[in-house]
C-alpha cells in the first residue's frame, strides 16, 4: 500500500533535529520514543488530523481519517467510532466476582479491509502509565462491544484501537511501551476521559 510503505522522514527529520544521540540508541532511545510519541498523540488530537510515527499513522477516533482509503477498503476513509466522541468521561462498570472496573467500548469501524483486525490498548493518564493491551484480534465485521480494563488507582484513561491491515495482531496481553511498536497499521486515539465508576467505589 503506497501510503504506508513509504519511504518515511518524519521521524528521522524529528530526531536528528532534538538529539541524534538519542535516535542513535542508548539508554535515553526509549524515554525519547516515548516522549515522542506522545507529541504525536497529543498534535493527532489538538489539531485534529493524523500524524506518522515511523510505520504507524496516528488518528483521532471517532472521525474520519485524512487519509486515502487503504488498498482493498470501501472507496471511503477510514473511521472508528468509539462511542466517546461528544464525551469527556466514561463509566466503568465493575466485575462481580473479582471488581475488576472495565469501560464498556462500543466500535463501529468503516474504510477498512477486509481481513483487517482491531485490538484496543489503555492506558492510565492519571496518573500517568503505560499502554496495555490484552493481545485479543477484534474482526472488522461490523458494530461491535468489548470491555477496556481500566488500570488500578487510575481516575482517567485514554483508549487507543489499533488497526492491523494483514489481519494479525503480533501483541501478546500485557503492557506496551509505544503504540508505534505494537506493529499496528493505523491508531485511533480518544481523549483522556475521566472514569466514573458505576458503583461509586474508586476505579
Amino acid at each position: 500500500m503506497t501510503m504506508l510503505n513509504r519511504t518515511r522522514t518524519v521521524v528521522l527529520a524529528a530526531c536528528v533535529a532534538a538529539a541524534v544521540a538519542a535516535c542513535a540508541g542508548g539508554s535515553g532511545s526509549s524515554g525519547f520514543d516515548v516522549a515522542f510519541e506522545n507529541q504525536l498523540i497529543d498534535e493527532a488530537l489538538q489539531q485534529m488530523k493524523c500524524t506518522e510515527s515511523a510505520t504507524l499513522f496516528i488518528c483521532p477516533a471517532d472521525q474520519p481519517a485524512d487519509l486515502p482509503p487503504p488498498t482493498g477498503s470501501p472507496q471511503m476513509a477510514p473511521e472508528i467510532d468509539t462511542g466517546f466522541g461528544d464525551t469527556t468521561a466514561a463509566t466503568c462498570d465493575a466485575a462481580a466476582i473479582d471488581r475488576a472496573c472495565a469501560v464498556r467500548l462500543p466500535l463501529a469501524p468503516a474504510g477498512l479491509p477486509a481481513g483487517a483486525v482491531l485490538a484496543v490498548a489503555v492506558r492510565s493518564t492519571v496518573p500517568p502509565g503505560d499502554w496495555t493491551t490484552d493481545g485479543e484480534a477484534i474482526p472488522v465485521s461490523g458494530p461491535t462491544e468489548v470491555n477496556a480494563q481500566v488500570p488500578a488507582g487510575s481516575s482517567s484513561v485514554q483508549i487507543a484501537v489499533l488497526v492491523f491491515f494483514d489481519g494479525v495482531v503480533p501483541l501478546p496481553a500485557g503492557r506496551l511501551e509505544t503504540l508505534t511498536g505494537s506493529g499496528a497499521d493505523l491508531a485511533f486515539v480518544t481523549p483522556s476521559l475521566q472514569v466514573e465508576r458505576a458503583d461509586g467505589g474508586p476505579a
